[in-house]
């Protein structure tokens, strides 16, 4: 796959920093989500209009520091301690004063060469946070996420899925998230699950903790660390896969679904073939698809329970999945930035070389801060980079699925998962990784997109889609699952070689 090939350059600040040059006009011109910050900005208002020099928000550190106190000590990790909400930008001069203040701090952070989400660091980024959004100062028009009331009409909204959508509620989503999934029945509903992977946030190390113990945890008033599960997939246990179900959306257009339904089809077809004529071939195909649907990958179906002040640090989904993500109890806050081309070479080049420049410093101007509020679900597209801070307790649920539309940014992603893998760069492991992918999109072309265009007509978009598979997909001798021999592949490879030369001679 020659457009995944690693770079022998090599990177310097001022290279990634040039990437960044010209983002400003791709921004995505869609509507503000803050609506509750908008109404303390006019609360604010109102509460310093007679004041003769005017709104003082957000000035310098050194002259305001009993207005707005920058702590240094170790965060409140406590479920009932309240964590101060910067307040909203007026003056224009100013939010980028205090900006440029906050970017320093960072990169004083940084220098001493301590992880970021440690405890020193959680103190002044929970109380600047607000100044990484993009569009955080409110005296701007510019939008900063499309905000929808439900998803009665999901698929209008997700049309073009280029960018994050909030909705405010779960009506017409399809998506189902039972009222027994609570702090008090999840103990008993995680029965099957004795062992949590869990984050130890302050150090950024994951440790096996038992579930009993991580519950006891999670009830605690008082704290000295933060806790999240961020990788808990429940699709195989019993309990808790009754009481939730994905999003219509994803049922519809996710591969892994759309791959499961054309398998069940065609099992029906080939046990109708048994019955006619009891084969030893039909037999054999038979145990070949229950096979391949038994293995198939399940990532569509995470339990993610995180404990106030936790970090997850600057990242892609596996395999550049796109994301669903709601909050059922508590609040989760997103800052996410585009997969603009630039975008994704400098986080290539962060991961490869595991770079000392936070790539949240290096993207400074681009990030959109989501913040998603319990019954809201948030939707975030393929290849978005994001990092993601807890305010309080949250009890969530999220899903990754693979969408055709997205085919070749998830081949380079998996491509640099790969890699990193390989060269230990940047601390990814197994568990990071979309296990299967590759069986996967050979199941997917043999499946459902060489019937899909057999002996017809595509548009434009169908067929760049079959000349991407057609140019990237490798025969290899063994993969993680051993579904198709190489010969197989490569007849595979070759029927699709044929239709892309009838498509593009049509």
């Amino acid at each position: 796959m020659s457009n995944f090939k690693d770079s022998n350059s090599s990177p310097t600040r001022s290279h990634l920093m040039s990437l960044t040059s010209e983002r400003a006009s791709r921004q995505a011109k869609i509507v503000n989500y803050n609506e509750n910050a908008m109404r303390v900005v006019a609360r604010k208002i109102a509460k310093t209009s007679l004041a003769s020099d005017g709104p003082k928000f957000l000035e310098n550190r050194n002259s305001d520091d009993s207005q707005d106190p920058v702590h240094h000590s170790a965060p409140s990790t406590s479920k009932n301690s309240k964590i101060q909400i910067r307040r909203p930008i007026l003056c224009e001069t100013t939010f980028n004063h205090r900006k440029t203040e906050f970017r320093q701090e960072i990169r004083n952070f940084i220098e001493t060469g301590k992880k970021m989400g440690c405890q020193e660091f959680m103190p002044f980024f929970e109380d600047g946070e607000r100044l990484l959004d993009t569009y955080g100062n409110y005296s701007k028009t510019e939008p900063a996420v499309k905000i929808v009331q439900d998803g009665t009409h999901y698929l209008r909204e997700l049309e073009s899925f280029d960018g994050p959508i909030l909705f405010k509620k779960v009506k017409g989503l399809g998506l189902e998230v039972s009222e027994e999934i609570n702090v008090e029945n999840l103990e008993e509903l995680l029965e099957d699950q004795k062992y949590l992977n869990v984050i130890c946030s302050f150090t950024q190390i994951t440790k096996t903790m038992p579930v009993k113990k991580f519950m006891e945890f999670f009830r605690k008033d008082s704290r000295n660390d933060a806790f999240n599960v961020i990788s808990l997939e429940v699709s195989k246990l019993k309990k808790l896969d009754r009481e939730i179900r994905v999003p219509q959306y994803v049922e519809r257009f996710g591969i892994i679904n759309q791959l499961k339904t054309a398998l069940e089809a065609e099992q029906k077809r080939q046990g109708r073939l048994l019955r006619e004529r009891n084969s030893q071939e039909t037999q054999k195909n038979l145990k070949f698809l229950e096979k391949i649907i038994s293995e198939l990958p399940t990532y569509q179906k995470f339990l993610v329970l995180s404990t106030k002040g936790s970090f997850t640090n600057a990242h892609i989904d596996l395999s550049a999945t796109a994301t669903f993500f709601h909050v059922k109890i508590g609040k989760k806050v997103f800052y996410i930035a585009p997969p603009t081309p630039e975008n994704l070479e400098i986080y290539e080049r962060v991961e490869k070389e595991e770079m000392s420049e936070w790539i949240g410093d290096i993207l400074w101007d681009q990030w959109i801060r989501v913040e998603i509020s319990a019954g809201q679900t948030a939707t975030i597209p393929s290849g978005w980079i994001h990092f993601v801070w807890t305010p309080e307790d949250t009890i969530a649920v999220s899903g990754s699925y693979l969408l055709e539309k997205y085919v070749s940014r998830h081949f380079r992603i998996t491509a640099l998962d790969e890699y990193c893998l390989q060269n230990q760069t940047s601390g990814i492991t197994m568990d990071h990784m979309f296990q299967g992918f590759h069986p996967v999109m050979w199941a997917y072309v043999k499946y459902i997109l060489l019937p899909d265009i057999a002996e017809r007509s595509v548009s434009p978009e169908k067929l760049k889609i079959v000349k991407f598979f057609a140019q990237n997909l490798e025969a290899k001798k063994s993969m993680d699952r051993k579904w198709f021999e190489e010969v197989e592949q490569l007849d595979i490879q070759k029927k699709l070689k044929i239709e892309l030369h009838r498509l593009q001679n049509h």
